[in-house]
């Protein structure tokens, strides 16, 4: 599967331990970090890793992933948007207590 990539692109992929995030930037918004991926975009690569102990449950990785890239997404100060929130329990257990 061959897909262009534009400016502000962010392509997420899944990884035994963690998350890999790369972003696409155009001229004005490269840093020194990153590689040339074609004339004028630059490509970052963001690395989320979870703990060993806390792979199984612990989704801290994922949602340091989505507040770093979508941080207009959520709810603020004076905007709404998405809340999220780590449970310890599924709501089966939760249900039975």
């Amino acid at each position: 599967m061959k897909f262009e990539l534009e400016d502000n692109d962010v392509v997420i992929r899944r990884v035994t331990n963690g998350w890999i995030v790369k972003t696409v930037l155009t001229g004005d918004s490269i840093t020194d970090s990153g590689f040339e991926f074609e004339e004028g975009l630059r490509v970052l690569t963001h690395v989320y890793e979870e703990t060993d102990e806390a792979q199984a449950r612990d989704h801290s990785a994922f949602v340091r992933l989505l507040s770093d890239h979508f941080s207009e997404c959520f709810r603020s100060k004076y905007s709404g948007g998405i809340v999220m929130r780590i449970e310890p329990q599924g709501w089966d257990i939760r249900e039975r207590e």
